[in-house]
């Protein structure tokens, strides 16, 4: 849990450590509805997007915090910073966002896969493609879907190194 959220950080709603709070409040429930991943749960059509926004709310609460680290010397702000950049850590870097990888790629791949086995059964057997094949449209939709999640989740691992510094 996000130390300082629902304390005395809440009720400097208009300051930066107000800010700082309401960001890391959404990171949280953000990062607690997509935890299913961790158990090798595959997400439906909307867990994709669900998964789109707890990667928006991590990047946010960290770029926020990362601005403000050096601004937080000295006072209670410093708290805030160091127990948002310890959930990531803790919650997100090290276990949703490896499985989330792993994931999309299962994902990425049992489609392909299934464009794969269609296109091999309909050309072995010297026919138009079957009245199934109207699915085939939408299960390239759906492999240009998981590749774009899957580089936007690359992105993030470029902000963690950037992040780490050389």
């Amino acid at each position: 849990m996000v130390k300082g959220v629902g304390s005395r950080y809440d009720t400097e709603a208009g300051s930066v450590a107000g800010m700082l709070a309401a960001q890391c409040s959404e990171m949280k429930k953000a990062v607690e509805s997509a935890e299913g991943w961790n158990n090798g749960r595959r997400p439906e059509r909307d867990g994709l997007d669900d998964l789109i926004k707890v990667y928006y709310a991590v990047s946010n609460v960290m770029t926020l915090a990362g601005t403000l680290k050096d601004a937080a010397r000295g006072d209670g702000l410093s708290g805030l910073v160091s127990d948002a950049e310890s959930f990531v850590s803790k919650r997100f870097d090290n276990m949703l966002h490896r499985d989330a990888k792993r994931v999309i790629n299962s994902m990425i791949q049992d489609v392909m896969g299934e464009l794969a086995s269609s296109s091999q059964s309909s050309s072995l057997q010297g026919e138009a493609p079957p009245a199934n094949g109207a699915a085939e449209p939408e299960k390239y939709a759906r492999l240009r879907k998981l590749m774009s999640v899957r580089e936007f989740v690359g992105q993030y691992d470029e902000m963690v190194r950037d992040r780490a510094g050389p």
